[in-house]
């Protein structure tokens, strides 16, 4: 993993973990897999409701800024956290850019109107541009 959002120690321009009614980052940035890269994300879930929620996530589409890439999901009334990551490998990701994870929260799946939105920026220290993953020099994943 290589993480793109600010904890004591790191490069002071890296984006700052983001708050919401529901939500509150407790690390994002990139994954690397087998054959690529992929966006993270992991939050606490806070003040929940009892009977829970359901919500969408968007991941900055590096090559087509108008075609996130999506996951939906349900969280119980119970759950104290949430880890998430796109559907798939992100081509097209360049070291040093900052990408936005945007997590929509609903009252359930028939919602049309959220009650919730976490956005999430992260810095990215890989590049996927070349049909390989180049991690930033010097970053380790961890």
């Amino acid at each position: 993993m290589l993480k793109g959002t600010y904890m004591a120690g790191s490069n002071v321009t890296e984006p700052r973990p983001q708050k919401s009614r529901f939500l509150q980052t407790d690390n994002a940035g990139i994954v690397l897999l087998k054959g690529g890269a992929a966006y993270y994300l992991q939050a606490r879930v806070m003040n929940s409701p009892a009977k829970g929620f359901y919500y969408r996530a968007e991941f900055e589409n590096p090559r087509d800024k108008n075609r996130p890439f999506f996951i939906d999901g349900e969280v119980s009334g119970q759950a104290d956290g949430l880890l998430l990551s796109s559907p798939d490998l992100v081509w097209g990701l360049r070291s040093y850019a900052d990408y936005t994870i945007r997590v929509m929260v609903y009252e359930n799946r028939s919602s049309s109107t959220p009650i919730d939105t976490l956005v999430q920026k992260v810095r990215c220290y890989a590049d996927t541009t070349t049909g390989e993953v180049r991690v930033f020099e010097g970053m380790k994943p961890r």
